[in-house]
């Protein structure tokens, strides 16, 4: 998969530095998942790994093998974020119903980015 420009220019203020050595394997995870990943969610992810940028993680999409986000992943935080949106009525300006929606990452307050 080639670099998305949005993971380009990222990089130019974001080094690579801490990145592991874990690979997704994007046909099982979105097989497992029931839906296409976006291009650039995937980009990122093969860019610089799984785990954190300051207080934001960025989700996998399936269980990793990685110290304390073996089960924070997209597939094990789905439901709980479908349930909030469908209570909250979702985002201002997002007309998505609750089973569109995917979590991709999560704050130090337990903010869900979807």
């Amino acid at each position: 998969m080639t670099v998305h420009p949005d993971v380009e220019a990222l990089l130019r203020i974001v080094p690579t530095g801490h990145r592991g050595e874990e690979r997704v394997d994007w046909t099982a995870a979105e097989a497992a998942l029931g839906t296409r990943l976006p291009s650039d969610y995937m980009s990122f992810i093969d860019t610089y790994g799984v785990g954190d940028i300051e207080e934001l993680v960025i989700l996998p999409p399936l269980p990793v093998d990685v110290p304390n986000l073996s089960d924070c992943h997209i597939g094990g935080m789905s439901e709980g974020l479908r349930r909030m949106w469908e209570k909250e009525g979702g985002v201002p300006g997002a007309s998505a119903p609750p089973e569109a929606v995917l979590p991709w990452g999560t704050g130090c307050n337990a903010n869900e980015l979807a």
